[in-house]
């Protein structure tokens, strides 16, 4: 109500419709806060740069928030019109179609900011979740390598790792009791260990070949660590797993587990 209030006193300031948009986001009433920050941009006079860019993300949001995924687009796809070079519009559009599942539509624009800003962090994680969605770790490792900016490349990896090592490991625990229920055979469990035996040991080299860069707090460098001594330890359960298999040795199968 006091927000309210502070609009209606000044009616051509800028602080206090973004205050009150932002309210209306937080309690849950994004049809107001697009209706506000569209009065906002028709009202106010000499909106900075930034602030508008910020209005602009507000109406975006309040839309996707309110289920009018199409006019989100609109927005990003006109503020992309108007900004091309602009990478914070680009990233949030391809966010917003990663979230409805148009993949293909959202790597285009990642790949877009990561060939203009190589250290971009927000889209390498966004392009790594699109990698490890759909297992390509040749193309992770390749993206890896070819980028120039080592932050880049060390968030690509820790993305592409954290998605891929527990769906790997989740989809090797599903595949082994439905061997071990009787519904599968043999041959078909091994082929399926095999597969992800390889996936794995790509796994390791993306994340020894993206070592994070000095800059990094110390924390997140022995985060990376334990996750390639997972990744190792994850590989080394999986050719047990595969040896058990092969030679039905009991000890290869108590250290696959």
């Amino acid at each position: 109500l006091a927000m309210r209030r502070a609009v209606s006193l000044a009616p051509r300031s800028l602080a206090p419709r973004l205050s009150l948009t932002q309210a209306y986001l937080d309690a849950g009433r994004p049809a107001d806060a697009v209706s506000e920050a569209r009065r906002a941009l028709a009202v106010v006079r000499e909106i900075p740069a930034d602030r508008r860019r910020e209005l602009t993300r507000l109406v975006a949001r309040g839309l996707a928030d309110d289920k009018d995924l199409a006019g989100a687009r609109a927005v990003y796809e006109q503020a992309i019109k108007d900004d091309p070079d602009g990478a914070e519009f680009r990233l949030a559009y391809a966010d917003l179609l990663l979230a409805q599942g148009d993949t293909a539509a959202a790597e285009i624009q990642y790949r877009i900011v990561r060939r203009r800003e190589p250290g971009n962090v927000d889209a390498a994680r966004g392009f790594g979740r699109i990698l490890a969605a759909r297992g390509d770790f040749d193309e992770a490792l390749k993206e890896a390598g070819e980028s120039p900016q080592p932050l880049g490349r060390y968030t690509l990896a820790t993305v592409v790792f954290i998605e891929s090592a527990n769906q790997i490991a989740g989809r090797i625990a599903q595949t082994r009791t439905a061997w071990e229920e009787g519904k599968i055979t043999r041959e078909a469990f091994y082929k399926a260990v095999a597969a992800h035996a390889e996936r794995a040991t790509r796994l390791v080299a993306l994340l020894t070949t993206s070592a994070p860069p000095a800059e990094v707090p110390e924390v997140e460098k022995q985060a990376h660590k334990r996750r390639v001594l997972a990744g190792s330890l994850l590989s080394q359960a999986i050719a047990s797993l595969t040896g058990y298999l092969e030679t039905g040795e009991a000890a290869a199968a108590a250290r696959s587990r």
